[in-house]
């Protein structure tokens, strides 16, 4: 009886609190930023590229090799779309980053090649800068990774590697892994402190496209 009770409890308070955080958990209909002015839409992300103190809106769309902004008034409305790029080919990922540590958010692209685009400070982007030519990327991150105060890059594609930044926006190709990667698909990287010790680690996915079909993280 006494488990039962406890099982009882346990099951009142989960649905309490599953019903409260419904209830003070509302979102509004879907708004479209952008439909008729892209094509094969692959990543979006939130960055503020204007420095005006609120989020605007990075894109990648491979069918069209388009980078693009889209800036936010301040109250969620977004503007028409800004061109960084349309030469990014095989586009895949787009990541936010001051690279340069200017105090602005540079932007980062993913494709046949790693590019990156300096930021003004008003979100006017220069022509791209090759990071690394010859590595296909389908999923690109920024942190730092060596605690020498400036921002590298990761990648995961043929291979998973780094890109050591000299403080000067030259980035040296450092390999991480080649393990189960060279034919995988749905790849993902991403970095963060996983052991609280003070530096940056590495976390990666992907799953095989061979016949197995393994996962790994």
């Amino acid at each position: 009886m006494k488990i039962l009770n406890f099982f009882l409890i346990c099951f009142s308070f989960f649905s309490y609190c599953t019903l409260a955080f419904a209830q003070s958990t509302t979102f509004s209909t879907e708004q479209i930023i952008v439909e008729s002015t892209v094509s094969g839409a692959t990543d979006v992300e939130p960055a503020d590229l204007d420095n005006d103190g609120d989020m605007d809106i990075v894109s990648a769309s491979t069918d069209d090799n388009i980078v693009a902004w889209y800036k936010n008034n301040g109250s969620g409305n977004f503007g028409t779309q800004q061109i960084i790029t349309t030469t990014a080919n095989k586009l895949n990922d787009i990541h936010s980053a001051d690279l340069d540590s200017d105090g602005d958010i540079d932007v980062l692209s993913a494709g046949d090649k790693i590019l990156w685009y300096e930021n003004d400070g008003s979100g006017n982007f220069s022509a791209p800068k090759i990071i690394i030519s010859n590595e296909y990327a389908e999923s690109i991150y920024a942190a730092d990774l060596d605690n020498d105060g400036d921002i590298d890059v990761l990648s995961i594609g043929n291979v998973t590697a780094w890109y050591k930044n000299d403080g000067n926006q030259n980035f040296e190709p450092l390999q991480i892994a080649t393990t189960g990667v060279a034919y995988a698909i749905g790849q993902l990287i991403c970095a963060a402190d996983l052991d609280n010790d003070g530096d940056i680690d590495v976390l990666s996915f992907s799953q095989s496209a061979l016949a197995s079909y393994t996962n790994e993280i």
